[in-house]
């Protein structure tokens, strides 16, 4: 409930303060057709969060940009835009590459490329001038869902009751319980005896969640496992043994839940901090500039009324004669 109104707190503020996404110029080209592009589910982007996007053409390089509120928001949009043929790319620490193009996340920002694949130093300008760019740490959900017989590119995120009638639709969201800050994830497997979903959901503390699991237990056919401040559901319609083969990789370990700060892009840091270091330095130069003007012009405004001398006395401390005392 909480996520829903800084969500909508955030779009109201963000429709008053809009700004273009992508830079007027990568290197010397300049951006041509920009536009805006509709989302592909507009309920969906809204309930991950999701706030502008922007379409530029430079040269022989077309970027699409899409900014969400925060990172997790972005992972999903991430996920969701991410083509089912997508392979992994060395392009940034969460990219995929595919026949049309590259798409990464990286912050709030989900990037992509068509065209031709983008240099490291075009994607760092574009980080760079990002408006409202911002990093935090990764969400460590998806690190629970078992990696073995996941089918690729089937990750999806559920925030809210729009995905999950997207991707567990039999699950109802009040015994979900988004309300008690719940965040999940989905993801398809292949079964001995066929697909099957999981969803994984993530409570606050452990109690919740097994609150919940009870309450998951109850709907037909659903089969659940609760670990630590996890339950993990297979909702109903798949073998019971593919099902019970595949919650038994879902534990939840304390001791490796470590959250990440994004480093591939350390130079993008470093550049705004230099950036920040000049507007500093700036700001200070010219509050010295204004005070010694301000306390000139009040001076010489002084004189002219009458209420300064016009000679000022000056104070000596006659060190000479320190250094040479009288005999």
């Amino acid at each position: 409930m909480l996520r829903r109104i800084a969500v909508f707190a955030f779009l109201a503020f963000s429709a008053l303060t809009q700004a273009a996404l992508l830079p007027d110029y990568l290197g010397r080209v300049p951006k041509t057709k920009a536009q805006a592009v509709a989302a592909p589910d507009a309920q969906l982007f809204d309930e991950y969060g999701f706030d502008q996007d922007e379409r530029a053409v430079y040269g022989d390089l077309t970027v699409t940009a899409w900014r969400f509120r925060d990172v997790t928001g972005a992972i999903a949009g991430f996920q969701y835009l991410s083509p089912a043929d997508a392979k992994k790319s060395d392009l940034d620490k969460m990219a995929v590459a595919g026949p049309e193009g590259s798409t990464l996340v990286h912050g709030n920002y989900v990037l992509q490329f068509a065209g031709r694949a983008p240099k490291q130093e075009e994607l760092n300008l574009f980080l760079l001038r990002a408006p409202r760019y911002q990093e935090s740490p990764l969400p460590t959900l998806s690190g629970f869902l078992p990696d073995d017989g996941m089918i690729p590119n089937s990750e999806r995120y559920v925030l809210g009751p729009v995905s999950l009638d997207r991707f567990a639709k039999s699950i109802p969201p009040s015994v979900a319980g988004f309300h008690l800050s719940a965040e999940g994830e989905y993801a398809r497997y292949r079964g001995k005896n066929g697909d099957l979903g999981l969803l994984v959901l993530s409570y606050p503390v452990p109690n919740l969640a097994r609150e919940r699991a009870e309450e998951l237990r109850k709907i037909s056919g659903a089969i659940v496992k609760r670990t630590g401040p996890l339950v993990a559901v297979v909702p109903g319609g798949a073998n019971a043994d593919d099902a019970e083969r595949l919650l038994a990789k879902v534990n939840y370990d304390a001791t490796i839940t470590v959250n990440e700060i994004p480093t591939h892009n350390q130079a993008v840091g470093l550049a705004r901090m230099i950036l920040n270091i000049f507007v500093l330095a700036g700001i200070i130069l010219c509050f010295c500039l204004v005070s010694g003007l301000l306390f000139g012009g009040f001076r010489v405004l002084m004189r002219r009324l009458g209420h300064g001398d016009t000679e000022e006395g000056m104070i000596t401390l006659h060190i000479d004669s320190i250094q040479n005392p009288p005999a």
